[in-house]
């Protein structure tokens, strides 16, 4: 729970600074204008190695897997615009070894922050309808929560719960794996447009491609010891690859609209 906690305090801070900057880089004017929204989506990842001889031994395959996240997206100027994301995901990852005899599937969770520069360009659809395509970058992080899988061998198929940093007791159902690394850095890559609807609400639709840096651990993070059942083996020193599909809906907001007082209001009219 600490670790969940100190996540969400960290990702807080990122996103406020990351604001802060961009208001002092760009000069935004008091009247910021910002969205806030929900988005969800459907996923495919899979895992890449570092190393020849285990690229030679294991065959990662693609698995399925979705994302839910809040986001804010504050307006910038010359058709820029900053977007910060927090939430949650689950994906998978696949790997055969021994031959393609065996198969290790498991699926691991994940808190989800992403911060994004993002260029809009004018796309029309409708008549009177506003809208726009864009492209967006910037850098994912990524906290590993928890884990499960099931490895299929020649015998029985055996599920099992992922345990970090603990030692083996010689259980067929908990697979024990160490130094591996809970913080993840990537980065985040799309292409998406936004319709508006009613009026100061948009729908979006996202194409991104996350390419992750860091490893999941090291060669030795999982070993033959790590699960009672003879004949496994696994390394962590791969990354992920990531291609999602999101849709999101958003709400438009000016700050500056609920500073003001009833003399102002009437001003503005």
């Amino acid at each position: 729970m600490d670790k969940i906690i100190g996540c969400l305090m960290f990702s807080a801070m990122m996103g406020f600074c990351n604001h802060v900057y961009a208001q002092k880089v760009y000069r935004v004017p008091n009247a910021q204008r910002y969205f806030l929204g929900v988005k969800a989506g459907v996923l495919t990842s899979w895992t890449a190695y570092g190393d020849p001889d285990l690229q030679s031994e294991f065959s990662p395959s693609p698995t399925l897997g979705f994302n839910v996240a809040a986001l804010v997206n504050f307006s910038l100027k010359k058709n820029y615009s900053f977007q910060s994301e927090f939430g949650f995901s689950r994906m998978g990852r696949k790997v055969d070894f021994n031959d393609h005899s065996w198969t290790n599937t498991a699926t691991y969770d994940f808190l989800d922050f992403s911060m994004l520069l993002r260029r809009s360009f004018k796309l029309k659809v409708l008549k009177n309808i506003p809208s726009n395509w864009y492209v967006n970058i910037g850098p994912n992080i990524k906290y590993w929560l928890s884990g499960k899988g099931n490895l299929v061998s020649p015998g029985l198929p055996q599920s099992y719960s992922v345990v970090f940093d603990g030692e083996s007791k010689g259980e067929y159902d908990k697979m024990y794996i160490r130094d591996v690394n809970h913080w993840l850095f990537g980065i985040d890559i799309g292409l998406g447009a936004n319709v508006g609807t009613l009026k100061g609400q948009q729908l979006m639709a996202e194409l991104r491609f996350m390419y992750g840096h860091t490893y999941l651990g090291h060669k030795d993070s999982v070993t033959p010891q790590s699960i009672n059942i003879l004949g496994f083996d696994d390394s962590l020193l791969d990354n992920y690859k990531v291609v999602s599909l999101s849709l999101a809906y958003t709400l438009d907001f000016y700050t500056g609209q609920s500073k003001m007082g009833k003399s102002n209001k009437r001003e503005s009219k």
